[in-house]
């Protein structure tokens, strides 16, 4: 369980003293206090503003440009309970979790061939694709097994062998790809 400084406040009508100290003290006894200035004005009216340490807390905003820029920032208190029961169920290196795939049936698919920088490619180009590519998708997807269709796989019309654009090759394309 993570484990943070608590924080003793004392607060009268003109002044207002903190001092933080760490668990697992039962009964810690705070020893350096310091003034707090600028005491926040539903403090200075004299009456009693007692909070406790999460109330405090929770009132705090972090500010620091190094932290608020850091993933750290990002952390919930739903994330810091998530982690917190994950540890309460024990050493996950001996909970029998796969580490190598053996599946022959895998080890034989195309995706057994799929490494950490094609995912890292995936998934920067699926940042660009938009819903209306997912329709369109789907759509060609819904008309069946395009390897089937009979599409054109070789051109041999007389007319267009002889043409400029026979001449056409992949580098072509790439270099036509690259400038527009």
């Amino acid at each position: 369980m993570l484990s943070m400084p608590r924080l003793a406040v004392l607060i009268s009508a003109s002044s207002l003293l903190a001092c933080s100290y760490d668990p697992p003290a039962p009964n810690p006894t705070p020893t350096k206090w310091s003034q707090i200035k600028d005491m926040p004005a539903d403090f200075a009216d004299g009456t009693d503003n007692v909070r406790t340490d999460d109330e405090i807390r929770a009132a705090m905003v972090e500010s620091d440009p190094v932290y608020t820029a850091s993933p750290s920032a990002a952390i919930t208190a739903e994330d810091v309970s998530k982690w917190n029961a994950a540890a309460g169920w024990g050493d996950h290196s001996v909970a029998g979790y796969l580490k190598a795939e053996s599946d022959p049936a895998f080890a034989a698919s195309a995706a057994a061939s799929v490494t950490e920088a094609d995912i890292a490619n995936w998934n920067t180009a699926a940042a660009s694709f938009t819903a209306a590519d997912i329709t369109r998708w789907n759509t060609a997807a819904s008309w069946g097994n395009h390897a089937t269709a009979g599409y054109l796989t070789a051109e041999s019309d007389p007319l267009f062998a002889s043409s400029t654009a026979a001449a056409i090759g992949a580098s072509d394309v790439s270099n036509w790809n690259q400038a527009y």
